[in-house]
């Protein structure tokens, strides 16, 4: 399985938690940045991943301070949905082919 995942500042030092964790359970990840806790703007990196979830047709994470900004600029890309998800369990409610997958990020997205 391979992932693509994205985070403005925000979102970083969760970025860094998940990937750990993805990696450990032997997940290939893209990791489409930022790198640090410099000042970086979400779209960058949320454009980033939607481009790879499409391309690859892989599962996509993207994270920011409150998944709403990123989830907006992911959403823009036809074939993307994302979804806040600011609690484990949250998720888009609707048929299973249009579920948004996650794995306990703030935001995330897929191919539909």
């Amino acid at each position: 399985m391979e992932i693509a995942i994205g985070s403005d500042h925000a979102g970083f030092e969760l970025k860094e938690q998940v990937i750990a964790y993805l990696k450990s359970k032997s997940i290939v990840v893209l990791d489409k940045g930022t790198y640090s806790l410099e000042r970086a703007d979400y779209p960058d990196h949320g454009h980033a991943v939607a481009k790879e979830v499409l391309d690859k047709k892989i599962l996509g994470i993207v994270i920011c301070g409150s998944g709403n900004g990123i989830n907006m600029s992911v959403n823009k890309h036809k074939g993307i949905r994302g979804s806040p998800v600011l609690e484990f369990g949250n998720y888009c409610f609707g048929p299973p082919a249009q579920r948004c997958q996650y794995y306990g990020a703030s935001c995330a997205v897929y191919e539909y």
